[in-house]
């Protein structure tokens, strides 16, 4: 609904994670994967910015919530070559 709309696809991802946590009065603390935030993750297969489609029955949720600076940290030391 939104896609036909007119929103991008970033546009979609939006509305479900950082302006609902503004809605719910929570922008401070969740609705974007960033330092201090805390984030509920899904990997999916593809890219959700090409085609939402990439969503759509392929989400594997990461079965516990954390703060992203510590899966960032994580995520950094498991590349390498990054610091």
């Amino acid at each position: 609904m939104l896609l036909a709309a007119g929103l991008t696809t970033m546009e979609v991802i939006e509305a479900g994670t950082r302006h609902s946590a503004y809605v719910c009065g929570q922008c401070g603390e969740l609705g974007t994967l960033e330092p201090g935030m805390l984030a509920g993750v899904v990997v999916v297969d593809g890219d959700p910015l090409e085609s939402l489609q990439a969503m759509r029955g392929n989400l594997r949720p990461l079965t516990y919530d954390f703060q992203a600076t510590r899966f960032l940290a994580a995520l950094r030391s498991s590349v390498p070559g990054s610091r």
